[in-house]
């Protein structure tokens, strides 16, 4: 996935991530930096608007015959970076371009900023690391033994979870990118003061490994999951690269109700 943006920023030419920002807006290729004013009224700029940062838009469009982006937009070619090679199968970038709001309320003529060219390998991880902050983790599935919604004071109440890494595939600037997330740790909050921190994601009864034993004192309990992920990524088929920053997803919280049964001596037959 190739993302375009449209955005509004206060500065004068950015240093151009190629997909012009975060928000992916796939009919246009357009990034438009505004200046803190307005642009101008009636052919006058007023003091204040001459101090500030021009309206300036930018446009990636191959170049026509007469050296304009959009005068004669139906003879570009849409295919002119494919001349270029890029390493790791990413796309060639085509023309920057690059046009200003003059005072009169005019468009100043489009300028080539840069031409054809391929996408740093700087642009590419940045997108990466983007994707990965921005990767919806479904949270684990949580299993509680018993099983029925309700568990016995000072019996221990079992939990497990599932440790299966997940993996996002996406296309960045051309490029091909897998994404692996991890579970790495696991906070149990057993919704009464007491939490179990563990790497372990458990195992049903009778090989348990987590479990919990509420007291007398308490009467109902809500269990929540929080699972922390480490990711890594790799480009194509190449090594796979850990992430700085990890990402955490919260469980569905499971209700209890906590019975207290009590033992007590009755009449009946000896036992012969």
């Amino acid at each position: 996935m190739v993302l375009a943006a449209s955005l509004a920023i206060s500065a004068l030419p950015p240093t151009l991530d190629p997909v012009f920002g975060d928000t992916a807006n796939e009919e246009s290729d357009r990034l438009r930096v505004d200046g803190e004013a307005k642009s101008a009224q009636g052919g006058q700029a007023g003091a204040s608007q001459a101090a500030t940062a021009p309206v300036v838009e930018y446009l990636r469009m191959a170049e026509c015959t007469n050296g304009s982006p959009l005068e004669s937009e139906g003879a570009c070619s849409t295919t002119a970076g494919d001349s270029a090679t890029c390493p790791d199968g990413m796309d060639p970038l085509l023309p920057l371009w690059s046009r200003t709001l003059q005072a009169d309320g005019t468009w100043s003529a489009w300028t080539m900023e840069t031409g054809i060219a391929c996408p740093s390998e700087s642009d590419l991880l940045a997108l990466i690391r983007h994707e990965w902050t921005q990767l919806h983790i479904e949270a684990p599935p949580v299993s509680i033994q018993p099983g029925t919604g309700t568990v016995v004071a000072t019996l221990p109440t079992v939990a497990y979870t599932s440790a299966e890494p997940l993996t996002h595939g996406a296309i960045l600037l051309g490029a091909a990118v897998t994404i692996r997330a991890t579970p790495t740790t696991y906070v149990w909050d057993w919704g009464d003061g007491d939490t179990t921190t563990t790497t372990d994601p458990g195992a049903p009864y009778p090989d348990h490994t987590i479990s919990h034993a509420y007291t007398r004192a308490a009467s109902a309990a809500t269990i929540t999951l929080h699972t922390t992920w480490t990711g890594h990524y790799r480009i194509g088929d190449g090594a796979w690269t850990a992430f700085d920053a990890t990402l955490t997803t919260d469980s569905t919280p499971i209700p209890l109700s906590i019975t207290h049964p009590r033992t007590r001596l009755v009449e009946g037959p000896l036992a012969g």
